[in-house]
């Protein structure tokens, strides 16, 4: 098992992979199937030239088993936070610890690049696989809020932050 980042011309791979977690999980992403998918191939190839952006993979052998991503936060009029965001591990490999490995090297690439001060993530009330991921690498609670989900219903979504 290893993780590595997509280079530009893989975001079909990425896409997919997001799709299928949309598709079985909207419910915890802040994004729609339905959204998504609708995007051109266009949209999806921008994203993946963002220089603040990344997006990384992780694979068993040569198959893709799992996602996850860093987008400069939105809510830091600043743009020195990093956001993680969209992670997920398919079903069959959850449950051992891979989470680790999507979180190293997402923070790893955060440190690296230089453009960050501080790093964001947050989740669903009630997704403790990804509060048990964030707490174990030393994240701090921010705080909560209400928070419309792909699927559109809507609840508590705990933030936290690491400052570099």
């Amino acid at each position: 098992m290893f993780v590595r980042k997509f280079e530009k011309d893989e975001w079909q791979a990425y896409r997919a992979l997001r799709l299928e977690a949309l598709a079985l999980h909207e419910d915890v992403y802040g994004g729609s199937y339905k959204g998504e998918s609708d995007w051109n191939d266009a949209q999806w190839a921008d994203m993946f030239s963002e220089e603040k952006y990344a997006f990384f993979g992780l694979y068993d052998d040569e198959a893709l088993v799992g996602s996850a991503c860093v987008f400069a936060d939105r809510s830091d009029k600043t743009g020195k936070s990093a956001l993680l965001a969209g992670a997920y591990i398919k079903e069959q490999y959850r449950g051992q610890g891979l989470s680790r490995l999507l979180y190293e090297a997402r923070i790893g690439w955060i440190v690296h690049c230089g453009h960050y001060d501080r790093i964001t993530v947050g989740h669903k009330q009630g997704n403790e696989a990804s509060r048990r991921a964030n707490q174990h690498f030393g994240f701090q609670p921010t705080g909560e809020e209400q928070q419309r989900w792909g699927d559109g219903s809507s609840g508590i979504k705990y933030t936290y932050e690491m400052r570099l």
